[in-house]
C-alpha cells in the first residue's frame, strides 16, 4: 500500500517538476542595444531563433509574465524586449524638465501627443522629438522587415478583456469584430489587425476580436501603426501570472504561422 501511493506520487509529481525545469527553446544569438533618451537608458534585448519573418514583442517592462512565457515557448523568428527603469512607463529627463510616455502610445503623432500630455508635468515639441525618433527607432529595429508582429501584453483581473470590446463596453467602437469562447476567461484573448489570424485563432477556440482598421481610435499604440500600413499584428493579451496560459496561446499561434508564413 505504501509503496502503491509513492508510485502514484511520482506518477503525479514528476511529470510537473519536468516541465517547470524544461530549458527553453535554443535561440541562436542574443544581443543587448542600447538607447539613450535623455538621462534614462533604454535597453532593447533581442533573441534570435531562426529565418521566420515573425517579430513577438514585448513592450512594458512590468509585463512579466509575458516574457516568461515567450522564453519558454518561442521556437521560431525573433523575440524582442524592451527594458527600462520605471514599470510600464518610461521617463527620462532632457533639459532640466521631466517628461513620461507609454511606449505603446509613440507610434503616431497623435498618440505621441496624447501619451507625452499625460505622464509629463509639460508638453513639449522638443520632447515629442526625441520621442519620436525612438520610435522610428524601435520600429527599423523590431518591426523593420517582419511578415507578423506579435506583441505580448498581460492585463490586470476584471479591467480590461475581449468583454471590454463587446456592443455596449468601453471600447465597442474600435472593434469589427469579436469573438467570445465559452467557458473561458475573457483577460486571456488575442487583438488582431488582421482578418485571416482573427478567423484561425476564433476557429481554433480563442477569445479574439478583430480591430476596426478604418476607425480605430488612434491611440498611437503599435496595433493601429500596423492596421494602417497592411501589415499582419497579434496581440496575445493574457492576465498576469496566468504564465501557462499564455504559453498554450503563444504554442497555439505558431501552429498557425507555420502554416502562412514562409521562409
Amino acid at each position: 500500500m505504501k509503496k502503491a501511493r509513492i508510485w502514484l506520487l511520482i506518477a503525479v509529481i514528476l511529470p510537473w517538476i519536468i516541465a517547470r525545469c524544461a530549458a527553453p527553446h535554443a535561440y541562436r544569438s542574443r544581443q543587448i542595444i542600447h538607447y539613450r533618451l535623455g538621462n534614462t537608458d533604454i535597453r532593447l534585448i533581442h533573441y534570435d531563433y531562426d529565418s521566420l519573418p515573425v517579430v513577438w514583442f514585448n513592450m512594458h517592462d512590468d509585463e512579466n509574465t509575458a516574457v516568461r512565457a515567450a522564453r519558454r515557448v518561442v521556437g521560431h523568428g525573433r523575440l524582442w524586449e524592451l527594458r527600462h527603469p520605471g514599470g510600464r512607463n518610461i521617463r527620462f529627463r532632457l533639459h532640466g524638465k521631466r517628461y513620461g510616455f507609454d511606449p505603446n502610445r509613440i507610434y503616431t503623432p497623435e498618440g505621441r501627443k496624447k501619451t507625452l500630455k499625460e505622464f509629463s508635468h509639460a508638453y513639449t515639441p522638443e520632447a515629442d522629438t526625441a520621442v519620436a525618433r525612438f520610435a522610428r527607432f524601435v520600429l527599423g529595429q523590431v518591426v523593420n522587415d517582419a511578415a507578423v508582429v506579435v506583441a505580448l501584453h498581460n492585463n490586470t483581473r476584471g479591467r480590461y478583456s475581449v468583454e471590454s470590446y463587446l456592443p455596449g463596453a468601453r471600447y465597442a467602437a474600435d472593434a469589427a469584430e469579436v469573438h467570445q469562447a465559452p467557458a473561458t476567461d475573457p483577460d486571456d484573448f488575442f487583438y488582431c489587425a488582421d482578418t485571416l489570424l482573427f478567423r484561425r485563432l476564433a476557429a481554433a477556440g480563442w477569445n479574439a476580436l478583430m480591430q476596426n482598421n478604418a476607425s480605430v481610435t488612434d491611440d498611437g499604440s503599435l496595433s493601429v501603426y500596423c492596421g494602417r500600413r497592411g501589415i499582419r499584428y497579434v496581440n496575445i493579451e493574457a492576465q498576469r501570472g496566468h504564465r501557462r496560459m499564455q504559453a498554450r496561446m503563444i504554442t497555439s499561434l505558431q501552429r498557425i504561422l507555420d502554416s502562412i508564413v514562409h521562409r
